[in-house]
């Protein structure tokens, strides 16, 4: 069995089977993950103790995702590929496979009064939230013990991530 979709069938069916708080996107046209997992364009309840796994394959968001007044909220791209290494440094530099597509100018992700938040492996292509002045792809406000991990951030409108009255993210 291909390695990735084994992964996929294991993390799909532990959301079947977890927390309520777990959920998995996958794209419209894969049609064995759509059995676990829903596309973005299927509403959810945003809520505490979360935790959102994005499959492999391009997503299409054309409204603003806000999570706010939550704590202990995790989005986690699934699958990607190690572009380069620099030995030097011990950095590894890792393209994700999960791509979230904004399809409308005023897309992105808003994070307001979120405590404990982990994005990891994901890449945003298209995406510009609008903010008080200005726009970003992801914005924080009052956003603590954040750890922004192995993004991309690609065409964006404005900023990549804007954060006001927020501990600074560990961006790695």
């Amino acid at each position: 069995m291909d390695g990735q979709l084994y992964l996929c069938l294991i993390i799909c069916s532990l959301i079947v089977t977890g927390k309520s708080g777990d959920y998995c996107i996958s794209s419209a046209d894969e049609n064995f993950r759509s059995i676990f997992c829903r596309n973005m364009t299927v509403p959810f309840e945003i809520q505490s103790n979360m935790t959102i796994y994005f499959m492999n394959g391009s997503h299409n968001l054309d409204h603003l995702f806000r999570f706010e007044n939550v704590q202990n909220i995790t989005l986690m791209g699934i699958g990607g590929v190690n572009t380069k290494s620099d030995v030097t440094t011990s950095e590894v530099y890792y393209e994700p496979f999960s791509r979230i597509v904004c399809t409308n100018p005023s897309s992105g992700i808003s994070f307001v009064n979120v405590k404990t938040l982990t994005i990891t492996n994901i890449t945003f292509a298209n995406c510009g939230n609008p903010t008080d002045n200005n726009s970003a792809v992801i914005y924080l406000l009052s956003t603590y013990d954040a750890i922004i991990k192995g993004i991309s951030i690609q065409n964006a409108t404005g900023y990549g991530i804007q954060q006001i009255k927020t501990i600074l993210p560990q961006l790695q």
